[in-house]
């Protein structure tokens, strides 16, 4: 029994240390942004973008700073941010009253979904049925942060249209890169880092349309991808 007290003892102890050890090991901050004006502005839901940055949705009482305008008390926010927090553009949505934007969700043709609620009932909104309603708000396919007619031919797929099979070839790359597949909802379903190889394989994609990015030292690159 007591040698059994001891090789539990010994155990615990470890599992300690271990932990410990864990919550030592902090990640190192890589960037910090504010955002905002002279008033409240809040940040609510914030999802990675197929271009690998960010958009925020939240509300808005400024009419300075990074906030373009102002259309009453508080309006729906929307933030566009590139991979290194910097603001690639903003939008106010909303009337004259409070509107709120409480979530955000990429959706399959490339745009966004966005639902809050409203007192307006005025400006962007189509009317009020009284106090707050719900207002569900859909745009249109989003401008990625980088266009594909800006690339060159040192980043080719190919075949592209494909079957779920291609090749990635990447030439006159003179340091590591970083090869990541996103689809339309921002999600990254595939990432290859440091890569120095010239072709890289890629099998078993499932049909749908993707952004596929090349990230060097310096710049990023970014090309549509087709599977039917």
């Amino acid at each position: 029994m007591k040698n059994d007290n001891i090789i539990i003892t010994s155990i615990l102890l470890i599992g300690i240390l271990m932990s410990s050890n864990r919550i030592s090991a902090q990640p190192n901050i890589e960037w910090v942004r504010n955002f905002g004006g002279s008033s409240e502005d809040y940040a609510m839901p914030i999802q990675q973008t197929p271009d690998g940055g960010y958009i925020v949705a939240g509300f808005s009482e400024s009419d300075d700073g990074d906030i373009g305008e102002n259309y009453g008390q508080r309006d729906y926010w929307l933030l566009k941010l590139d991979i290194t927090g910097s603001i690639e553009w903003e939008k106010n949505y909303g009337g004259s009253d409070v509107d709120v934007a409480v979530q955000i969700q990429y959706t399959t043709d490339g745009g966004c979904i966005v639902v809050g609620v409203s007192r307006s009932d005025d400006g962007d909104i189509g009317g009020n049925y009284g106090m707050i309603d719900y207002w569900v708000m859909k745009l249109a396919p989003l401008t990625v942060g980088l266009q594909e007619e800006n690339l060159n031919d040192d980043f080719t797929i190919s075949p592209n249209p494909s079957k779920g099979e291609f090749t990635i070839r990447i030439d006159h790359f003179m340091d590591p890169v970083s090869v990541k597949i996103f689809d339309l909802v921002g999600r990254c379903i595939y990432t290859k880092e440091g890569f120095c190889g010239e072709i890289l394989s890629i099998d078993n994609m499932p049909k749908g349309q993707y952004y596929v990015y090349v990230f060097s030292e310096k710049n990023r690159y970014a090309k549509k991808l087709v599977v039917h």
